[in-house]
């Protein structure tokens, strides 16, 4: 693909976005090892110089595209937490479902972030997700523990303690996802009863639809 030179230029924002988004889609559905530089810039249709105005690499393009699917992830965990219809235990339903969909559409990005060569791109990550994700999930505790749906003295301490760990047992389960399915439901429903537990919700209260 070719561009045209009559085109009217696009702004510089609009042409970064334009690239990480063709990087997450071919990442994505080659792989990020597989994915050239020449791939991305071919499906944009800009020259490769551009590429390298934007970016010096292409693992500083990564960078990027994790970054704007994190606050994709945010934006998606915000909107479930502000529905009001919900009751606080729905929307760690609704919450736990959204977070095994985005891990599984994403799940060749969120392999490569896991690799050792990219671990200080996952620590940031986690920890600017995390941060976040944080005072979101305190407000629904406290709208469980007002409608006595959980049974919970501390919890501020009880996240602190829950949250790091839980993402990593529900994230290690992908790769059980694809192998073993059986084994998979099995450890869904083990991290859902613990989860119960933590935050003393009624046995099989937690239900989730895979």
């Amino acid at each position: 693909m070719t561009r045209n030179p009559h085109s009217i230029p696009k702004d510089p924002e609009t042409r970064k976005q334009e690239i990480i988004d063709a990087a997450r889609e071919l990442f994505l559905t080659q792989g990020f090892e597989a994915t050239a530089v020449s791939d991305i810039v071919k499906k944009v249709g800009v020259a490769q110089g551009l590429f390298y105005y934007y970016f010096k690499s292409k693992n500083e393009l990564l960078d990027a595209v994790v970054e704007h699917f994190a606050e994709d992830y945010l934006v998606a965990m915000e909107q479930i937490a502000a529905e009001p219809q919900l009751n606080a235990l729905q929307k760690f339903q609704t919450i736990l479902a959204a977070m095994f969909q985005f891990q599984k559409q994403n799940e060749e990005i969120i392999y490569v972030v896991h690799e050792k060569s990219n671990e200080l791109l996952h620590h940031r990550v986690e920890h600017k997700t995390l941060d976040k994700l944080v005072p979101l999930y305190l407000r629904i505790l406290e709208q469980g523990i007002r409608e006595q749906l959980l049974d919970l003295k501390y919890p501020g301490e009880t996240l602190a303690i829950i949250l790091p760990g839980l993402g990593q047992y529900f994230h290690g389960l992908l790769e059980v996802s694809r192998t073993d399915p059986e084994l998979f439901q099995e450890k869904i429903h083990a991290g859902l009863a613990v989860l119960e537990k933590a935050l003393g919700a009624a046995p099989g209260s937690l239900q989730v639809e895979l």
